[in-house]
Parts: C-alpha cells; structure tokens; sequence
C-alpha cells in the first residue's frame, strides 16, 4: 500500500538553447509537461497523492538569461530552491528528452542535492535511455535512471523508495540504472506497454491548463521504421500501439470541455499508420461535433483524398511531412526512411486539391550524402514550393542523437567534427549555421551552405508566399517539433 505521506516532486527543466539559432530573446512557448503528468496520474493511481510538479518552461516566475553562446529560460536558481524546498520532497524526478538539453537537467539536479540532501534524484528520458551508464558516471548528481518507458518502471521505483528496502534490491527493477557503491548496474529492459488504454489520463489537474494556448496529445507509440536519425524508438520502441478511439475521445472531450483547450496538435511518430483508425477516429469527432482544431506529422503515403478531406472536415488545419532528401537510393539505403518519392509528391497533389495546408521537412549532412543526392533534394524542393499547399520548407542539419545508428555509425567512422557534448548537440538542433558532421564527401559548412541556399530558393522562388504564409506555418512546425524536445522522456 502506497504511503500517503512520501512526496513526490516532478521537475521539468528549462530550456538550453544556441543563441545564433534562437536569438537572445527567445522565450518558448509555455506548454504541460506531458510525460510528467503522465507520471503523476500512475502514481496517484497507485495511492501517492502528495505530487508536485516544478514546470521550468512554463513558470510565471520563469526568465531568458544568456549564458555566453547560449540561451537559458528557466526558473532562477533561487526561486527554484525555494520551490523544492518548500515542497519537501522525498523523491525528485526529472525528465529529459534530447542531449542537449542536458546542461538544464544537470541544473536543476545539482540545485536539487544541495537543497535536500540525501532524497533520491531519478532522470528519466531519451537521453539517458540512449547513454544510462555514461550519464550516471559523468554526473553524481543523479542517483537512478529509468530507461525507456517510464510509467511502469516508475511505479515499482516509488513504491521501492517508499518501503525503505535495501539499495540492493534496485537490480530487481527492469529498465533502471542506478549507482551501486562505485558499480553502475544497468538492469535488464523492461516490456513496453501494449495496452496504451490502461494508462490513465494524464494528471492536468496538475498543470494550470489556464496558462496553455494548446495542450500536445498522443494518441499512440511506437515506430515500426528505421530512419536512422530518429530516436523516438528508443524510449517507446519499434511496435507500434495506439489507444483505442474511445479512450482518444474521451481524453479530447476532458481537455475541450473540463479545461477550454481548443487547439491539441498530436505528436504522434505515426498518427496515420492505421488509416483505418485515422477514418474511425474522424467520423466520430464529426458525429459528436467535437469543436476543436488539431495537427499531425505523418508519413506522405498511402492516404487517400478523401480521408484527408475528412481530416480537414474534422479539425486538421495542416499537415507536417518528412522527406529528408529527394534521392530515393539514398533515401532507401542509407537513411532507411522506406518513403518513396512518387508517393511524396502524390500526397502535396492531394493537399493541393483539397487546400490543406502542408509543411514539408528535408534534412542535410547524413553520412553518404554528396553533391548530386543535395542537387536532387534541391529540385525536389523547388517543385514542391511551387505548390500552393507548400506553405513552408523545414530544413535541418543531421543531429547524431545519443542511441541512434547515426550517432553509432559516426562514432565508429570518426565522422564527428567536434565531440558530440550537450553544448554542440544544442548547436546544430535547428541551427542553419552549425553542424557536427564531417566526412569525404562534406563538411558543417557544406552543410549550412545547402541549407541556406534552400532557404534562399524559397524567398526568391516566391518571396510573397514566403512572407505570407510560410511565417505563420513554418513557425507551428517548428514550434512543434521542438515541443518534442521539451515534452517527451
């Protein structure tokens, strides 16, 4: 039976930002912590009632401070020992997706040991996922890492924390690392949930809704496809899962009529892989008037025209695509993205027919890439940009995330440029003038110059275009995709 006395508080950290790619003002857009309020409504489930989750990015007494090349926003240091102290808890956890975001989660750990001493500090998140021995050996900060899929493990983390059991006993829990002595133990990968239906709703009564102009949802998990620079897989694994239309439903109907929420953009790595549910899942929020406006990032296949009319009926205001290259051998053998070409520009025809708006992503700098798989992207994009339905080209330069078989395949080719730290991961994600790849077909700056000279194709191809619509949708795209930093782990 869970102790209604242990306290438990949940700690999303700010955000690390390069300033040449955000500028010294940036301040993100304020957003629920989804995978914190997940974890809240398990444990409550299981009887812990004393949760408290610190959402450094969304704080009103949050703040922007440079930190020579780069951008902090988060809570100040002593607003946020204040806030942990007071609580007094007996256990912190902290989330993280990507590594370079690293630095905040470090922070924010490091403030937590020195106001309370001697409470357990968990990381959870890809990250550490993707490195959990590394990162437990580098930074004494953090006491234990949940590996992978966090809502069970969690748990039975708890509930061992609150029975004051031996340390020892940890190696009974799947898919943690922890510090044993001068041992770091990994312990064998815990299942993923196939029931997706048996987790509760997240726990928003934890979260002041009020101060959110949307609110993220996921519908399922899980990505059967091997895009090597992709780490979703790693915290939610290849099988793909979704939730029931029911519960999808339901879970529309608290956030739209118990918190007023009227835009819930999904994060799903594959929203449309069962077109199927896709169909369900828009009939019923058309038969029970379901008001409200939601966006995807899908794969560029298979979908037909109706379907996506009925997503447009339904309340989908536009649709985010990956491409990454216009060379499909490349496409096929080095980035592993099993995505056709022909289906691709099939998919903008569709989004031209019916008016759906679309953003289209492209990315530069995977090893193998040269000069003619760049010249075949560039004539890809300038076909697509033709199109009115094109309302933005998101390109970024290849990120080696921790854990991904491009991290793996440049650590073991020497084809990183610089060592993969936080701080250089924080410099590439989204940054057009900065890269960590070199290998004998390019260099970062090859890679920046094609991105830029993209970007130029863009503003001379159409500059009226560019100027009126791509602003207004680009920006959710990439406010999206980095809400995925910030939300996932």
């Amino acid at each position: 039976m869970a102790s209604k006395d242990l306290r438990i508080c949940l700690i999303q950290p700010g955000m690390y930002s390069y300033i040449r790619s955000v500028g010294k003002n940036f301040r993100p857009e304020p957003l629920a912590s989804l995978p914190l309020l997940y974890l809240g409504a398990v444990l409550q489930k299981e009887g812990f009632a004393n949760i408290n989750i610190i959402n450094c990015i969304a704080d009103k007494e949050m703040v922007t401070k440079r930190d020579k090349e780069f951008v902090r926003t988060t809570i100040p240091t002593p607003n946020l020992k204040r806030k942990i102290t007071e609580f007094k808890p007996d256990v912190i956890g902290i989330t993280c997706m990507y590594s370079q975001n690293l630095p905040e989660a470090v922070s924010v750990a490091q403030i937590a040991k020195k106001v309370c001493p001697g409470v357990p500090v968990i990381l959870g998140g890809v990250h550490i996922t993707g490195q959990p021995k590394e990162t437990l050996s580098q930074y004494n900060c953090f006491d234990i890492a949940v590996v992978g899929e966090g809502e069970r493990t969690i748990v039975e983390l708890i509930k061992h924390i609150d029975s004051r059991q031996d340390s020892a006993q940890l190696k009974n829990i799947n898919g943690i690392c922890f510090r044993q002595n001068d041992e770091i133990i990994l312990t064998p990968p815990r299942e993923f949930i196939s029931d997706l239906d048996s987790i509760p709703f997240p726990a928003y009564e934890l979260a002041d809704l009020k101060t959110f102009p949307n609110v993220y949802m996921l519908t399922s998990r899980g990505c059967p496809f091997k895009c090597i620079f992709c780490a979703a897989p790693i915290n939610s694994g290849r099988k793909w899962r979704a939730h029931s239309i029911d519960y999808l439903i339901e879970h529309i109907k608290i956030l739209r009529y118990k918190y007023n929420i009227k835009h819930i953009p999904f994060l799903d790595d594959n929203f449309a892989f069962n077109l199927e549910r896709v169909s369900e899942f828009t009939d019923r929020v058309l038969a029970e008037k379901l008001d409200f406006q939601w966006d995807v990032i899908m794969r560029a296949e298979k979908i037909s025209k109706e379907l996506l009319l009925k997503m447009k009926k339904a309340g989908c205001q536009y649709v985010t695509i990956g491409v990454e290259s216009g060379d499909q051998e490349f496409l096929n053998k080095v980035v592993k993205k099993n995505l056709k070409i022909a289906d691709v520009i099939r998919f903008t025809d569709l989004c031209e027919e019916i008016n759906m708006p679309l953003t289209v992503l492209f990315m530069v700098g995977i090893p193998g890439e040269n000069k003619e798989i760049r010249r075949k992207t560039r004539e890809l994009q300038r076909l697509l940009w033709k199109k009115r339905c094109v309302t933005g080209m998101a390109l970024s330069i290849a990120t080696p995330f921790a854990g991904t078989e491009l991290y793996e395949t440049c650590k073991e080719k020497g084809y990183f440029e610089h060592k993969p730290t936080p701080e250089e991961f924080a410099k590439t994600f989204f940054a057009p003038n900065c890269g960590l790849i070199k290998t004998n077909d390019f260099t970062p700056k090859d890679a920046i110059k094609f991105t830029m000279q993209s970007y130029f194709t863009q503003l001379s191809g159409s500059p009226g275009k560019l100027l009126r619509k791509s602003f207004k949708y680009y920006g959710k795209a990439i406010s999206k995709l980095s809400s995925i930093i910030k939300l996932y782990g």
